[in-house]
């Protein structure tokens, strides 16, 4: 079994296939992952290795940030920061639009299981080099949505 993050929204996404980056659109017989999730659509991020397993993640009881080392002995780490980087560029397309979407690491088979707990974050603390999730929480990305920002006066 793999590490398998979802990607829960309320707008459609274009599935893609790519080296680093993969979305696909998750069925609404799904019903575990979407009752969870909450959204209107539920997608499948693949990373570079086809499954999530290339996303940075870890085991725990309570969320875990990032700290110097983490990854050290990761031989995969350079591949891995490329998923993380097309992974962000997709939340800013979803935060454009949506200005909120929710991210769920977990491993595969286990949708069925209760989140351990949620974490919200601005997309702002979200960072290539510093990006990892702990599996099984939820977490709730919050951005600033296009209509929501303050034109400049002219």
């Amino acid at each position: 079994m793999c590490l398998a993050l979802y990607l829960g929204t309320h707008r459609e996404l274009a599935v893609r296939d790519g080296p680093s980056l993969s979305v696909r659109s998750v069925s609404r017989d799904c019903n575990d992952v979407f009752s969870v999730l909450k959204t209107r659509h539920v997608y499948y991020l693949g990373s570079h290795t086809g499954c999530s397993c290339g996303f940075p993640s870890v085991v725990a009881e309570e969320p875990v940030e990032y700290y110097d080392g983490m990854f050290d002995n990761d031989a995969d780490r350079k591949s891995n920061l490329a998923s993380v980087r097309d992974l962000l560029k997709l939340l800013d397309e979803v935060l454009d639009e949506d200005g909120k979407c929710t991210l769920y690491p977990i491993w595969g088979g286990d949708e069925s299981e209760d989140p351990k707990g949620e974490v919200t974050l601005h997309r702002d603390q979200l960072s290539e080099a510093t990006f990892v999730l702990t599996e099984q929480f939820l977490y709730h990305v919050i951005g600033e949505p296009r209509h929501a920002r303050k034109q400049p006066n002219r």
